[in-house]
């Protein structure tokens, strides 16, 4: 049964993680809807979708008032994964609550005016540690009518905002829903004991203190100096966005490596194609952002996260790679960094448990698919009627 999806995100951010979520969206949910989707950038979003799809896109900046029609007219409206039931960041510039607010519109529109049924599908919840943080995130979360989350974290804080677990499941992140034949990235050849350690750097300015943030890239560097010295260093960098923003990944890798004294590849990056020909061909990846930790384990690719935000801690330990993450917003020692990088460079059994790791969640996903479908043609307000157990997770 065709139906019309309204389908809402970050999109048109030059994002290519949430890029990469829409497409891997359209592809679960099939050809056979018609979708209105929004995006800051409509053309750019536009060309990098798939032509078989249906879709109407819309500019998000410029058809605030027109979002009401919108969703009054969809059969669905469908929130397509990303943080979006959070707190911002002091490096954003913007108010804390302010994503929240704008969720909240949206959802209390949808419940009480147009009583359209309400899917939060992928999405990551938190942190949210206010007050009234906490307030705006439960009344966001109480008026959809299904909601899956991506980790363990954002599932605990849902039972705590009073999300009914029949409304509630966990779910891995949707890009591991791609199988690795998907990003059409030629294969890593074997290297050499005598090269250099090729290392593909992740890097993303979105911390809650600057200072902290600044000594944590000097001490990044100092272990990239290390690992040169022990193997040789081939870097290059991995932005996985280039534009939207001012302190976007691409600057961020500039400055760095500029502020550094680093020797550094810089290759065009315009989709999640680039992104995983630079991960394939790389030995480690060293990385901030989600989707290059997602992309990289289902290439198999060893991976060294960097996490800068609860979601990319939670996905580095269910992938068992606790033991060589570095957060953030903690105390960070070169030399066990240089350690990972090198230990992780030389590990011919990692990128296959990491590819194991991928293919458990990709078929995880592809269940979770079967009952997506099953809820858009017929929606209702429990997972178990969907097809899921009540308390899935």
């Amino acid at each position: 049964m065709s139906r019309r999806v309204l389908l809402l995100g970050t999109h048109g951010q030059q994002n290519i993680g949430d890029e990469l979520l829409l497409s891997t969206f359209l592809s679960m949910l099939g050809s056979e809807h018609d979708y209105e989707i929004n995006s800051y950038d409509p053309v750019a979003t536009a060309a990098a979708l798939d032509p078989a799809y249906d879709v109407d896109i819309f500019d998000t900046a410029a058809e605030r008032l027109g979002l009401l029609r919108r969703i009054r007219r969809a059969d669905v409206l469908f929130f397509a994964g990303g943080s979006i039931v959070k707190e911002l960041t002091p490096a954003t510039g913007r108010r804390r609550t302010s994503v929240l607010l704008m969720v909240l519109v949206l959802m209390t529109t949808a419940r009480w005016f147009t009583r359209t049924p309400m899917l939060m599908s992928n999405i990551g919840v938190g942190p949210v540690s206010s007050r009234r943080g906490r307030f705006l995130a439960a009344l966001i979360l109480r008026q959809a009518t299904l909601i899956s989350v991506r980790d363990q974290a954002s599932w605990t804080t849902c039972l705590e905002l009073g999300v009914r677990r029949s409304r509630l499941v966990e779910m891995p992140d949707v890009v591991f829903a791609n199988a690795p034949e998907g990003f059409e990235a030629s294969g890593n050849r074997p290297r050499e004991s005598a090269e250099p350690l090729r290392v593909a750097l992740s890097l993303n300015h979105d911390v809650e203190d600057e200072d902290a943030w600044r000594v944590f890239l000097d001490r990044v560097g100092t272990a990239l100096r290390e690992v040169d010295q022990r193997s040789g260093l081939e870097l290059v960098a991995l932005p996985m966005q280039s534009g939207f923003k001012d302190d976007h990944d691409l600057a961020v890798l500039e400055d760095f490596v500029t502020d550094q004294g680093l020797r550094c590849r810089f290759e065009p990056v315009a989709d999640h194609h680039d992104v995983a020909r630079i991960i394939a061909q790389a030995d480690v990846v060293v990385a901030e952002r989600l989707h290059a930790v997602v992309i990289s384990t289902i290439l198999g690719t060893p991976v060294v996260p960097l996490p800068y935000n609860i979601k990319v801690t939670e996905l580095a330990d269910g992938l068992g790679l606790a033991p060589v993450s570095f957060p953030v917003d903690q105390y960070l020692d070169p030399l066990a960094l240089a350690a990972a990088v090198s230990t992780l460079g030389a590990c011919p059994d990692e990128g296959g448990r990491l590819q194991t790791a991928a293919a458990s969640r990709r078929r995880d996903l592809d269940a979770y698919a079967v009952a997506v479908r099953a809820w858009i043609a017929a929606p209702s307000s429990s997972w178990s009627a969907a097809g899921f157990a009540a308390d899935a997770r």
